[in-house]
């Protein structure tokens, strides 16, 4: 008998916290992937056809290789992104600079990927 009381008091604490935590469900309804041409070290903008709706993106690097991407918050219906493709080459003493393609995935159209610096 104690067993099935507690067990029935398990069950409602279980309930409550599922009624506590719950949220409506939420999905990004499309995603649009963009590549961009070749990027290399430097901040790039990236401008989105934005339909009053919030943006909400993810960038990749395109091609396997040395490339370190940055993503900023997007503001109004762009983002910067810096890219970082230079490193030390111990053998040549000097700075190594790599290509590489720039993926954006997001829940609104791309228009353009841009360098601005």
């Amino acid at each position: 008998m104690k067993n099935e009381f507690d067990q029935r008091i398990k069950t409602i604490m279980q309930e409550l916290l599922d009624l506590k935590t719950a949220s409506e469900y939420s999905s990004i309804r499309t995603s649009n992937i963009t590549s961009s041409g070749t990027i290399t070290t430097g901040l790039y903008r990236v401008t989105y056809d934005n339909r009053g709706e919030s943006i909400i993106s993810m960038v990749y690097n395109g091609q396997p290789g040395f490339c370190f991407l940055y993503p900023r918050t997007p503001s109004g219906n762009s983002q910067v992104i810096e890219v970082r493709a230079t490193r030390w080459n111990n053998a040549t003493q000097s700075y190594d600079t790599y290509t590489n393609k720039l993926v954006v995935v997001s829940n609104v159209p791309v228009v353009s990927i841009t360098r601005i610096s």
